[in-house]
């Protein structure tokens, strides 16, 4: 399979294309904005889920708001959490399971640091820009 990165004004899009004699694939993205890419196995008969995302509740954009985590493994109603030094921006909406308002500054804290958040993913940036001088593999 050969990937594609085409990079217009407007957007940039990804293609592959397949080779004579590889399985019939296709994507569907679904009302719920989940994407799976279907590979069709001739000895089944059936087509396979080969790729589904978001892979958990925390690929999901904005999930948690600013200033805040998303913990995957949390139990369902717990998924997110403020920082240390934080607090949830919308207390009732927060009590609600509805936390993307995320979480605001303390007032009044002794002193400003930095601390180490380990094992996070970063968030997707809202202004990205694409670097055209390398390949799909890099």
């Amino acid at each position: 399979m050969e990937y594609q990165k085409v990079i217009s004004p407007r957007e940039t899009t990804y293609r592959y294309i397949v080779k004579p004699g590889a399985p019939f694939n296709y994507i569907v993205l679904m009302d719920n904005g989940v994407v799976k890419r279907l590979v069709w196995v001739a000895s089944s008969r059936a087509w396979q889920t080969y790729y589904q995302g978001p892979r958990d509740v925390c690929d999901s954009y904005g999930k948690c708001g600013a200033f805040s985590l998303c913990n995957a493994s949390a139990a369902s109603t717990s998924f997110c959490a403020c920082l240390n030094g934080f607090s949830p921006a919308s207390p009732a909406a927060w009590n609600s399971r509805d936390t993307s308002a995320g979480c605001q500054r303390n007032v009044g804290a002794a002193t400003d640091r930095f601390l180490l958040v380990q094992t996070v993913k970063l968030p997707d940036a809202h202004n990205v820009s694409v670097d055209r001088s390398i390949t799909l593999e890099e």
